[in-house]
């Protein structure tokens, strides 16, 4: 694994996957958390329909902070030194470990998770991957490059945009992506959930709660006002 390459390839694309990293002790440990958090579906808040409609979104969001399997995978060296490489020796994680859990007909709309255009001031999405996605249940959608282009064109929230990429990540991959990179989530069309877990960092220079204010193809969102 040359950790190097791998930052530069981050730089080039916005986003970069590294997979085989992880014990599987450790991924089915994960995977056990998972499943308990299916079965009682403790999620954040209340479904914000005007949110949902505007954005074509439909996701189910909750708290892994308590995950003891979440804090041992993110702690591995490898995933240490990445995020240190790509963001720098002084780094901070950005909020608490989230579940992000797409169900039957659940997907996301086109966007980038920030909306500062200072190239300086971004965080990047820390997903890991537990079970493979299989293709009926919807692919990570990404155009590569596309984190130095500004913000994402206007358009539909699913439309197809010229370049993208999709990616259905292997059991215990983790994806690190750039959150200026333009991306989406396809539809999930079967009832087996998508779900992974996204604990965010960024530099230590770059302001807290980037992530209130996401830009969509179809316009902006403010968390912290819901509007």
């Amino acid at each position: 694994m040359n950790i190097s390459a791998l930052a530069h390839q981050f730089q080039e694309n916005g986003y970069v996957g590294l997979s085989g990293i992880f014990q599987d002790v450790a991924i089915q440990s994960l995977i056990k958390d998972l499943d308990h958090w299916l079965e009682n579906q403790g999620k954040l808040g209340k479904d914000d329909s005007e949110y949902e409609q505007r954005f074509d979104v439909r996701v189910d969001v909750g708290l892994a902070d308590k995950f003891e399997s979440v804090a041992d995978l993110f702690s591995a060296q490898s995933v240490r030194d990445l995020t240190e490489k790509v963001l720098g020796h002084s780094w901070n994680t950005e909020g608490p470990p989230l579940i992000f859990s797409t169900p039957i007909n659940g997907k996301q709309g086109w966007h980038q998770d920030t909306s500062d255009v200072d190239p300086g001031i971004y965080m990047i999405n820390r997903i890991i991957y537990p079970r493979r996605v299989q293709p009926e249940q919807g692919g990570l959608v990404v155009v590569p490059g596309s984190h130095q282009k500004g913000d994402i064109p206007k358009g539909g929230n699913h439309d197809d945009i010229d370049g993208q990429i999709v990616l259905f990540p292997e059991a215990g991959t983790i994806v690190l992506m750039h959150s200026r990179c333009w991306h989406r989530v396809q539809e999930n069309r079967v009832a087996l959930p998508r779900t992974q877990i996204n604990w965010r960092a960024r530099p230590a220079s770059a302001p807290p709660n980037l992530g209130n204010n996401p830009v969509f193809r179809t316009g902006r969102w403010d968390f912290a006002a819901s509007k």
